[in-house]
């Protein structure tokens, strides 16, 4: 790559990670959480809920991750010329 694109995507990426930043400061600073109203939930219940009422959301969502991952390292390797 050249100098000049080299410049353009360190430029992109850094304005990229400040705006999240900047966005999730916002988001925290601004929210006041009432935590009067916390009760706790076991664990029992959580996974309970996962697994019975979300149970093909859950197959579907690994499905999806795994592709992804997979496409990742399909798209990171490095191609080896004979």
């Amino acid at each position: 790559m050249s100098k000049n694109k080299d410049t353009t995507i360190v430029i992109v990426v850094t304005a990229s990670v400040l705006l999240g930043f900047l966005m999730a400061l916002s988001l925290v600073s601004t929210d006041k959480w009432d935590t009067s109203d916390i009760n706790e939930i076991p664990m029992t219940d959580v996974a309970n809920t996962l697994f019975n009422e979300y149970g093909v959301a859950l197959v579907v969502l690994g499905i999806l991750l795994t592709a992804s991952v997979l496409g990742g390292i399909f798209l990171a390797r490095e191609e080896v010329e004979d």
